[in-house]
């Protein structure tokens, strides 16, 4: 038996539900009083002005913008530092991309600051460049090992020299801290990444995001017979209970502006450029004889409270069949050489019939899928049942804090099967946490407690039929903490089932839902607004209708053999490239790279030479970054091993020897940057720290008190609800208990 703090109540509210359960008494009585006085004090406490001067933040329910908040030095208020803006300068070459990364502050008031904010980057971004402006002083960053690091900025901080640390919580989630900003002056942090450009159905795609969808963390269990802390699902998670305060930044309602400019080189011709998420303007860019296009915003300056999303294709004729992209990089006065392949299946291939399937649906309707969400998770839902063939069978489970399943077991997709569900789905509505390793373990059948139906009370989750192939399509933001607990279950149970990852929302987390994805041996699919969601969902059931290309393998016929990432490779549906980066210990001068997988009982094999790429070529000049592609590709199966009860000190070392030679920020190394002379005598000015709030995702109405119900009148309002409900109770008359209820007694009862 364990407590749960709920915070998703307002501080009136808790007090109300509080108070309104004591007893009656005299001295209850007078304490009731008392506690109606002092929560009259608070409501007049909290309406005092800040508007004498609208930097000044009494809580940090008052927060109103995208901001760095400072402690003041008598630690009674904060002091907003607006924030400028976010400037993304996003330059695609091939299959990569290069983002720099600005976003300025200004220290407003007449104090020494720290400001520590989070912010999200794509999942499979490589961060490598840290500069630090500072007024006139411009500092670049070191990697370091993480313990290290931070101990070079703590002891920066506390002699008072200007310094800022970068730090990974998450593949997708950093953190930035600045300290010993002077009073009056700027600073901006620079951050420079690389990551890959995403080819899925015939589009290419790449994404930055612009705010963080609050992660929810299940409640943490003391066991005091071994003192260790876990979930409540038994499996140890601190790591990602410590560093929980890290990633969820306070929450404001009003978005910071941010600005976004792509410059686009892909080598393709005759492109189709499209945003779903943001107006743009594309225009030619003249000073090159290729096929060159800047990307600008429509509206210049955006709210940062949504991702912002990039497609381009090519003309069906031009779409590649495979694309090879070399460098050769001089490292300790040898070569080496690496190349990044991609390979699209045949798009038509004979299939035989598949068998019959069993397709659950997972609909998360925890409370950070309110707003458009869960309208969206809702359609999509009803789209997918819809299709259902009558050979299939199906079932619906729902969860927040618990699941809910809607048959006891899966039935047949009749007609009269498919409307009861669509009822069933129209009608759900978002509250509550996001428990996903519970309905996973519903969805899988290896629940060993009980989840509720709507057709029974209690029941076990049923297994599959051994006859059907069983497909897991489930629908959510993502918005958890504990990722690394449910990948360890995922490994350990997935079986022979497939997963199939719907992102839903304006920002969700992606690196949890691709990973999930790859783990199930499914799919990944974003759904970032109600117009492309109809096409998205028609594609994906259309893509798991059809078998998955398993036994794929790459060859690569060299004379000497690389090292390659994926050492094994995953299986793909149709539409879904076959990804592979190479590395040789020396330069490679001719050979080939060969693929070959099973579709339906059928082989296919394609070919590909390198020769062509021995000399200097157009793919040579777009491909640096090669290098560290491939070395995040390792570090990202390095992790992977852990979910296998790997050495984790070992995986460490190896993964931290690996960042160090790259220069990359991993979960094992940051990167500080520390200016040389003393800007703030430490004896005599104080440094004060405080967080940067981020922006609520756009159309999400979910509520928190700290940043989004905001404003001094809701918390009034909510302070007088607790007295309204305090006075009811104590002028209740008292109940006569001289007559002893009975259901044998045959008079009116007084109870």
């Amino acid at each position: 038996m364990h407590a749960r703090l709920f915070l998703f109540t307002t501080p009136g509210c808790f007090l109300a539900l509080h108070v309104t359960g004591t007893r009656q008494g005299s001295s209850y009585r007078k304490l009731g009083y008392r506690v109606a006085i002092y929560i009259l004090l608070l409501a007049v406490g909290a309406l005092t002005p800040a508007a004498a001067n609208d930097l000044i933040v009494r809580s940090m329910a008052e927060i109103e913008s995208g901001s760095l908040l400072f402690l003041s030095e008598n630690r009674d208020h904060y002091r907003r530092a607006p924030l400028m803006q976010t400037s993304v300068r996003i330059g695609v070459q091939g299959l990569l991309a290069r983002s720099v990364v600005e976003q300025q502050f200004s220290n407003d008031s007449t104090e020494w600051m720290e400001g520590i904010y989070a912010f999200p980057l794509p999942d499979n971004a490589t961060v490598d460049e840290l500069t630090m402006i500072i007024g006139e002083t411009t500092v670049n960053g070191a990697i370091q090992p993480r313990k290290k690091a931070r101990a070079t900025y703590e002891a920066a901080k506390a002699t008072g020299r200007k310094a800022s640390l970068l730090e990974q919580q998450r593949p997708n989630l950093f953190t930035t801290r600045v300290a010993n900003i002077p009073p009056g002056e700027s600073v901006t942090v620079r951050i420079s990444y690389q990551s890959a450009v995403r080819y899925v159905d015939g589009e290419f795609s790449l994404y930055f995001p612009l705010t963080i969808t609050p992660r929810y963390f299940p409640a943490p269990v003391m066991s005091y017979d071994t003192q260790e802390i876990t979930t409540e699902t038994g499996w140890t998670t601190l790591d990602e209970l410590q560093d929980a305060a890290e990633i969820t930044p306070p929450i404001t309602d009003i978005a910071a502006p941010a600005l976004i400019s792509v410059t686009l080189d892909t080598g393709l011709t005759g492109l189709t450029i499209e945003s779903s998420t943001h107006d743009i303007i594309t225009t030619p860019n003249g000073s090159s004889g290729n096929e060159i296009w800047d990307i600008t915003l429509a509206n210049h300056l955006i709210p940062a409270d949504r991702d912002f999303k990039l497609s381009w294709s090519p003309q069906s004729a031009a779409a590649p069949v495979a694309a090879v992209f070399r460098q050769d990089s001089n490292k300790n006065g040898s070569v080496e050489s690496f190349a990044s392949v991609m390979v699209i299946p045949p798009q038509q291939i004979y299939s035989e019939a598949i068998p019959t399937r069993e397709v659950v649906f997972v609909i998360d309707t925890s409370q950070s899928m309110s707003g458009n969400s869960i309208r969206q998770a809702r359609r999509m839902l009803t789209i997918g049942i819809e299709r259902l063939p009558a050979t299939d069978y199906f079932n619906v489970l729902e969860f927040n804090n618990i699941t809910r399943k809607l048959f006891r077991r899966s039935v047949p997709a009749t007609d009269e099967n498919k409307t009861k569900a669509i009822k069933q789905v129209k009608s759900l509505v978002a509250n509550g946490g996001t428990e996903i390793l519970g309905a996973l373990k519903a969805a899988l059948g290896t629940t060993t407690g009980t989840v509720q139906s709507t057709t029974q009370k209690t029941e076990l989750a049923a297994k599959p039929s051994s006859e059907r192939l069983q497909q897991i399509i489930f629908i959510t933001d993502g918005s958890v903490g504990n990722e690394s607990e449910i990948f360890k279950y995922l490994t350990d149970n997935i079986g022979t089932r497939r997963l199939f990852t719907v992102g839903i929302g304006s920002a969700p987390n992606t690196w949890f839902m691709r990973k999930s994805a790859e783990l199930g041996r499914g799919t990944y699919t974003s759904i970032a607004n109600t117009t492309e969601l109809a096409d998205k969902a028609l594609t994906l059931l259309e893509k798991i209708e059809q078998p998955a290309i398993t036994d794929i393998k790459v060859h690569f016929n060299t004379a000497i053999a690389p090292e390659v990432y994926p050492a094994t490779m995953p299986d793909v549906y149709i539409g879904e490239p076959v990804l592979a980066d190479a590395k040789w210990p020396e330069k490679i001068i001719d050979g080939d790279i060969e693929i070959t997988g099973n579709f339906a009982g059928q082989t296919w094999t394609q070919t590909i030479k390198l020769g062509s790429l021995s000399k200097p070529t157009a793919a040579d000049s777009n491909a640096q970054g090669l290098d560290k592609l491939w070395a995040g590709r390792k570090i990202q199966s390095l992790e992977d091993s852990l979910l296998f009860n790997n050495d984790i000190e070992k995986v460490e070392s190896e993964i931290t020897d690996i960042a160090l030679d790259y220069s990359m920020v991993t979960k094992y190394t940051s990167l500080v940057a520390v200016e040389d002379a003393i800007s703030r005598d430490s004896a005599t000015k104080p440094l004060h720290t405080a967080a940067v709030p981020q922006a609520m995702p756009a159309g999400n109405t979910m509520h928190y008190p700290q940043g989004s119900l905001g404003t001094n009148l809701r918390l009034l309002l909510a302070l007088l609800l607790a007295l309204l409900a305090l006075l009811l109770r104590l002028t209740r008359r008292p109940v006569d208990t001289s007559v002893v209820c009975t259901p044998l007694r045959s008079e009116p009862r007084k109870c």
